[in-house]
């Protein structure tokens, strides 16, 4: 459980890898582009879907190809979601969790 979840902005974030879904859904991991669609792990999405609250950029090219920039780019966003929780009452950051983990799925009978 988290108050801030961030992600950065080209990574992805899934319980499978679309390969892994390709398989099971298609019977062939070669199909990993349309489970990857299907799965809708891009930050964008999540971010669009409450799963996730920040999406941090990413330096030019990739976080591989500056992993330094990356992390002042990191460091710079936890920064600043620190400052928010710690401002923010112990009761009302309890009852914004609660309220979001129970904002997920649906439940039916």
């Amino acid at each position: 459980v988290a108050d801030k979840i961030m992600m950065f902005k080209y990574s992805i974030y899934s319980v499978i890898s679309p390969e892994g879904c390709a398989s099971i859904l298609y019977q062939d991991a070669a199909k990993a582009n349309i489970a990857a669609e299907s799965l809708k792990l891009t930050s964008t999405h999540l971010l669009s879907k409450g799963l996730v609250d920040v999406i941090i950029d990413e330096p030019l090219g990739g976080i591989h190809r500056n992993p330094d920039q990356a992390k002042v780019l990191l460091k710079n966003a936890l920064k600043q979601q620190l400052q928010e929780v710690t401002a923010t009452n112990i009761n009302q950051l309890v009852q914004q969790r609660a309220d979001k983990l129970l904002s997920f799925g649906q439940f039916q009978e």
